[in-house]
Parts: structure tokens; C-alpha cells; sequence
């Protein structure tokens, strides 16, 4: 539980820096109106909101675990939801990404080679928040049918 209990404090600290940064980019757009793309904004600002989301309701998961036990429906919910939102951050990236890579051609392309990287990390993170949520619920379906022979 110690274990889990650093893992929470952790993402709450990565919570509060992720929404900090997201409001320091909205804050600095209006600084760099000319050199940024409003679309490109728009679209990694709303990616970067999916994944506040998606930590967020890992946050309420974790949180559950502490307070409630390992196996119950909420966890198992909130951890799906987690999960949805990082796919769709991931893949929402990799769309991007690829629309870039074929609109530009200088030196920037390395640097969104790189982002695909991370956006791909994004998609594991998610596929594998699909498959814990679905561990805890056949535990929490076999601990009920333990409940209930007992």
C-alpha cells in the first residue's frame, strides 16, 4: 500500500505541473501570436487537456485503491476512463503528428519523430490502463462470488 500511496502523491504532483503548464501555454499564446498556428494550438492544447483528464481519473483511481480496497467497481470505471483518454491523446497525437511530417520537410521533422514516440507511449499507457481495469474487474467479480460462498 506504501507503494501505491507514493505512486498517488506522485501523480498529484504530475497533475499540478501538467495544469500549471497548461495554463503558462495558454497564457503565453498570446505572446507568440505570429510565429504559432492558431490550429496547431488549438489541437495540442486540447490534447494536452485529454491527458489532464486522463490523470486525473488515474488520480481518483489510485485514490479509491487507498480508501476502498483493491477490487470495487469504481476503480475499475475510473481506471477504463483513464485509459480512453489516453488513447485518444495518443492517437489525436500520432494523426497530428503524421499531418506535420507530410506538410513539412525541414529540421523540425526529428523533432516530431519524437513526439510520435511519446504519442505511441501514450497509446501502451492507455491499452494497458484497459487491461488492469479489466484484472480488477474479474477480481472484484471473483472476490464477490468468494463473499457470497463464505
Amino acid at each position: 500500500m506504501k507503494k501505491i500511496k507514493f505512486l498517488h502523491g506522485l501523480l498529484i504532483v504530475l497533475l499540478t505541473l501538467f495544469t500549471i503548464s497548461f495554463f503558462a501555454e495558454l497564457y503565453n499564446f498570446k505572446t507568440f501570436e505570429g510565429e504559432y498556428l492558431y490550429s496547431h494550438f488549438i489541437i495540442n492544447m486540447s490534447i494536452s487537456l485529454i491527458i489532464i483528464i486522463g490523470l486525473f481519473f488515474k488520480q481518483r483511481a489510485l485514490y479509491s485503491i487507498i480508501r476502498k480496497g483493491f477490487f470495487n467497481s469504481t476503480i475499475h470505471a475510473n481506471f477504463k476512463k483513464a485509459g480512453l483518454f489516453f488513447l485518444i491523446a495518443g492517437f489525436g497525437g500520432v494523426v497530428f503528428d503524421v499531418v506535420m511530417i507530410s506538410k513539412i520537410s525541414d529540421r523540425i521533422v526529428e523533432l516530431l519523430y519524437s513526439n510520435l514516440g511519446k504519442d505511441f507511449l501514450l497509446i501502451m499507457v492507455g491499452f494497458s490502463l484497459f487491461i488492469l481495469a479489466d484484472i480488477i474487474q474479474n477480481g472484484s467479480n471473483l472476490k464477490l462470488e468468494n463473499d457470497l460462498t463464505i
